[in-house]
């Protein structure tokens, strides 16, 4: 029997902080409330042993507050994804000075939707790895590839083999090509999992600099040794010579895309505890910000104008398209990149901080 999970709370704060309030006040677990246990089906682990070598004395410490957190629901082929989400937490701690509450659980069960990897549960403090996904990764790579095809962001050539444009073959890029043309179903969990957030990270950069081509140029403009490189060229062109259309742009972007590619960090750059990173951030928001402010954050006309104002939201797609959806996105967007040791513009860093999203120290 699966273990089914409400969608009470999950990757966007639904709720409004005061029914969250209410919720605490009242002594609501919803986690506890909602499981229907099965050990017949699903191996059941007290500790996490987690382990982490290489590690300095001082940092000992997390490493003994994640084997704390019971973990459940967790089957052997899954182990790997699990270890994903210890290293998660380990640089959340390390990244705040051990400031940051660990979950009071993690539980592997079926949530809704088979596309959301992991939700954050609050108040019940649970972090839900969705088996759903898992369970269903091949068919959401298949059509994540079918997507791109028909998007033209990926063609196959002459001999059958997938083939990207020249201006997104940055090392990322290639790895990602080399990997859609080997990729099969025998993979194990971990492969796919790894393959599945290579292929978010390359759908993030192809949307950027093909559907945004005006962007990427001034992007691979802003490295020097681009810029050199296609002044010795004579590539390089005013604005007011290019036609202030998309085509125009995008054709400009192909021609230098032969001499010199996208950088890596043109969007936020997808590795592969990203997404346990991501649920990290809105936790400590859900922790640490005041009822207020969380009601205020999640108000229509704090919303609307989110939406609505585009420098907010040309800073927004900077990051991710998921960033530009409202205020927490963006601070848990930035937030995992940063946890990562991920470094972000003046513009994106000042937005963030107005923000009040966590101050990190360095990885």
């Amino acid at each position: 029997m699966k273990i089914n999970i409400p969608q009470l709370v999950g990757i966007r704060f639904r709720s409004t902080a005061s029914i969250v309030k209410r919720a605490v006040q009242c002594g609501v677990n919803y986690i506890s409330d909602v499981l229907e246990r099965n050990p017949s089906s699903d191996v059941f682990i007290s500790s996490t042993s987690f382990s982490k070598t290489s590690i300095d004395k001082t940092d000992k410490k997390y490493v003994e507050i994640i084997n704390q957190v019971p973990v459940s629901g967790v089957q052997k082929k899954e182990l790997p994804i699990l270890k994903l989400v210890q290293e998660s937490m380990f640089r959340m701690l390390k990244v705040t000075d051990g400031k940051s509450e660990p979950y009071k659980e993690i539980i592997f069960a079926h949530a809704k939707s088979p596309e959301t990897i992991a939700c954050t549960y609050y108040p019940a403090n649970v972090l839900c790895v969705n088996k759903n996904y898992l369970e269903n990764i091949d068919e959401i790579i298949k059509c994540n590839i079918k997507v791109l095809e028909i998007m033209e962001w990926i063609k196959r050539d002459n001999d059958g083999k997938y083939k990207i444009p020249n201006v997104l073959r940055n090392n990322k890029g290639k790895q990602f090509e080399k990997l859609l043309n080997e990729y099969t179903p025998n993979w194990s969990l971990k492969e796919k999992f790894l393959f599945d957030t290579l292929e978010t990270y390359y759908h993030s950069l192809a949307s950027l600099t093909i559907g945004k081509p005006r962007a990427a140029v001034k992007k691979l403009l802003e490295n020097k040794d681009n810029y050199r490189l296609l002044a010795d060229k004579g590539l390089i062109k005013k604005e007011e010579d290019i036609l202030p259309i998309n085509t125009s742009w995008r054709e400009y972007l192909y021609e230098i895309g032969e001499y010199c590619k996208i950088p890596e960090n043109a969007c936020l750059i997808t590795y592969p505890e990203a997404v346990f990173n991501h649920e990290y951030i809105h936790k400590w928001c859900f922790d640490n910000f005041s009822i207020k402010y969380l009601d205020e954050l999640n108000s229509k006309p704090v919303l609307q104008k989110w939406k609505n104002d585009k420098k907010t939201q040309l800073v927004a797609n900077s990051v991710s398209i998921r960033a530009a959806h409202n205020p927490m996105e963006y601070i848990a967007e930035v937030g995992a990149g940063l946890v990562n040791g991920q470094k972000f513009n003046k513009e994106i860093m000042a937005l963030y901080e107005s923000l009040k999203g966590p101050i990190l120290t360095k990885n």
